[in-house]
């Protein structure tokens, strides 16, 4: 695997496999290796049954939700990421994944207390859990919070592919703010307006 021989390993693991079937680690290294060759089906299979003969270990809880994930599959990703969250909850990479999740599956409020638990550790890389925050705040209309994750997105990773959207956004936020702090237009702005 280290070498990126993907096909190879696979043959070694499920020689490991036959000898010792309760072998956790080499089905997760087997789940990934079929991942490798893009067969996710085989790898979800090894996953789960890493799961099953050992279900204190949140990598196969994550690999599960990981796959849902890349499928667009929020409703499957999302228990089998609060599960690998639970056996490690402050794994940065595991609920950086469970936000992503939870926005996905319409849990605005729990995908926004993610992202903020995620801030507090170390994160670097991850900054795209600001902009899923923001989205998340966005659906629930917190202006403010959308403010505050795209600040921290921006500022954590000002040359993302999304960075300048984020800023358009954070200018329209100022725009919106700015209008509302100025108040309703009176009767005569409006007629010279309309002129």
């Amino acid at each position: 695997m280290k070498t990126q021989h993907s096909k190879e390993a696979i043959r070694h693991l499920q020689r490991a496999i036959d000898a010792y079937p309760k072998f956790v680690a080499a089905h997760i290294a087997l789940g990934l290796a079929y991942l490798d060759q893009e067969d996710r089906s085989h790898a979800t299979g090894e996953f789960e049954t890493a799961a099953k003969l050992d279900a204190r270990f949140p990598g196969s809880f994550l690999n599960l939700g990981m796959i849902a994930l890349s499928m667009n599959d929020f409703e499957t990703a999302r228990p089998e990421l609060e599960k690998a969250a639970s056996l490690r909850p402050r794994d940065a990479k595991i609920l950086c994944a469970l936000a992503y999740a939870r926005n996905g599956t319409h849990q605005y409020q729990q995908a926004l207390e993610t992202a903020k638990l995620v801030h507090t550790l170390n994160h670097k890389g991850m900054a795209n859990v600001h902009y899923v925050a923001a989205s998340a705040a966005m659906s629930l209309k917190d202006f403010d919070a959308v403010e505050r994750e795209l600040n921290f997105f921006i500022s954590e990773d000002p040359t993302n592919a999304f960075a300048p959207v984020a800023r358009q956004n954070l200018a329209a936020l100022a725009h919106n703010r700015a209008v509302r702090a100025a108040g309703p237009p009176s009767q005569t702005t409006l007629v010279a307006s309309l002129r």
